[in-house]
């Protein structure tokens, strides 16, 4: 990692930069015209990408959308002490009503928040085609959640099975929302009359070198945030199921033993081109 990439990573926020690395950044720059001027990012949390893109578009201005105000609030926080700090904006926003002025943006960005948005159609079909110049660009990356896997020195399979099922659970109870809205976008954008539509696969993931325990701990958060989200509760039977497929691995393979992890998830990235 060179002197430019290690002051990015340390900028990325602690909970992302496991696998927000090097290759992510590239993996989004590769689908970004380098002579663009604006970028919009829809559900842009604590503005990641400014400082992971901007670096490498010196003629772009990235205008960040959040969707609540507390994640607005992070992002301002975050963005102060950046040196980016002049060509970065932040607006509180929704995807019925992008507060950008028509036909203004080159590209409009979503990493990996429109598995959040309930009203896809409505930005893809409407605030897309609005806020984008004559053939601008859309990029996204988004993930497949039911698609998950797990691994602890070999693959773990009562945890991802279970996991499975709970995220099928938690999938039909998101809706509108779709936490698997990745490999469905293609299709979205050619109904909404895209063009040059480009679909890629990336496994966002971390991989370590750690105790069950700890790998433990961080699947139940995956678990419990996943449930949150869903509105599942303790009681519910495939919530209980991974909780239990969690437990059995910690304390069979010995807590303290040390290992190799990873969690992936497939995640695609899905470009097209707004037809002049």
């Amino acid at each position: 990692m060179d002197a430019q990439s290690g002051a990015i990573a340390a900028k990325i926020m602690p909970n992302t930069r496991s696998w927000w690395d090097e290759r992510f950044t590239h993996f989004i720059l590769d689908a970004i015209p380098k002579d663009c001027q604006q970028i919009v990012e829809y559900g842009c949390v604590n503005a990641n990408a400014a400082h992971a893109l901007l670096p490498s578009l010196a003629a772009a201005h990235y205008v960040g959308i959040a969707v609540k105000s507390e994640t607005l609030r992070e992002a301002e926080r975050q963005i102060m002490s950046s040196s980016e700090a002049s060509r970065i904006s932040l607006r509180l926003g929704d995807a019925r009503d992008l507060p950008i002025p028509d036909a203004t943006t080159d590209v409009l960005l979503s990493v990996l928040a429109l598995q959040h948005c309930t009203d896809v159609k409505t930005l893809l079909a409407g605030e897309l085609p609005r806020i984008l110049r004559p053939g601008g660009h859309f990029v996204a990356i988004e993930p497949d959640n039911l698609g998950q896997r797990f691994y602890y020195d070999g693959v773990l399979e009562e945890i991802t099975q279970t996991f499975h099922a709970f995220c099928l659970r938690a999938r039909v109870l998101r809706q509108p929302a779709d936490i698997a809205i990745g490999p469905r976008l293609p299709a979205l954008l050619k109904h909404a009359g895209f063009a040059n539509i480009q679909f890629e696969m990336h496994l966002v993931g971390s991989t370590r070198y750690e105790t069950a325990k700890a790998f433990c701990d961080r699947v139940s958060r995956v678990a419990e945030q996943t449930a949150k989200l869903a509105g599942i509760y303790a009681e519910t039977e495939e919530y209980r199921a991974v909780v239990q497929a969690i437990r059995r691995f910690r304390f069979s393979g010995l807590p303290k033993r040390l290992g190799h992890s990873a969690h992936l998830v497939p995640a695609f990235r899905v470009s097209a081109t707004l037809q002049g």
